[in-house]
């Protein structure tokens, strides 16, 4: 009814992350172009933090699309709040390894494989773990041992966390300080400037196939 109404292809402003709903500022452009800069550098560990509704996860969606797929392997972890194990179990399967070892040891043994088959093979690793901030102590100390998968050149395996603000808080502990160290980037999606919203609302109406208003106090009904 509401696309019915107002002659869209779809809703304007959807809950999904809908990467080709994105609306590209500068501070978004800058960290796309950033997470894009960090996995072909192979910098390592990478962060990225913003409140809810800043555009992390469809930021996120873009940079898969953006990526080719002959370049870059994607393993993409949207369910944090898992065991040590459960997390590992996780990653390998996203990864698209289907023969995973039982043992934590042998699942580690069997990742190092991989990242370094890919790497001879000249694609890179990317490990993603969306709503980073859910993550417990023990596997974040788990994500610090994968930064080990490493040549005498490069990082192995990427690693990108992204979280709400508690990820700042939950990565200045005193009991993570080791892996705080090893963040090569860090990026801070903020809200919208108010000079912003109006182009906001603009773009995700005309991408959902609504047409712009010709001058100012037209009804909705003439979009």
């Amino acid at each position: 009814m509401y696309e019915r109404r107002f002659h869209l292809e779809k809703k304007p402003f959807a809950m999904t992350p809908d990467p080709g709903m994105l609306y590209l500022t500068p501070m978004h452009r800058e960290a796309l172009s950033g997470l894009v800069y960090a996995i072909n550098e192979h910098k390592g560990f990478v962060v990225m933090i913003g409140e809810a509704g800043t555009g992390k996860t469809t930021l996120l969606s873009r940079l898969l699309r953006f990526v080719p797929e002959d370049q870059v392997n994607f393993s993409l972890v949207l369910n944090p709040t898992l065991s040590s194990a459960e997390f590992l179990e996780s990653a390998l399967g996203d990864f698209g390894i289907t023969d995973i070892p039982p043992s934590k040891v042998q699942r580690l043994q069997r990742l190092q494989q991989f990242v370094t088959a890919a790497h001879i093979n000249g694609k890179t690793c990317v490990l993603v773990v969306d709503e980073a901030h859910k993550l417990s102590p023990e596997v974040l100390e788990e994500i610090r041992l994968l930064t080990n998968f490493e040549t005498a050149e490069q990082k192995l395996l990427q690693i990108v966390l992204v979280g709400q603000d508690e990820l700042r808080t939950v990565l200045n502990r005193d009991d993570l300080r080791q892996l705080k160290q090893r963040i090569a980037v860090r990026f801070e999606l903020k809200p919208l400037a108010l000079e912003e919203v109006e182009s906001y609302v603009r773009y995700r109406w005309a991408r959902a196939g609504g047409q712009r208003p010709s001058a100012p106090g037209h009804s909705p009904s003439s979009c």
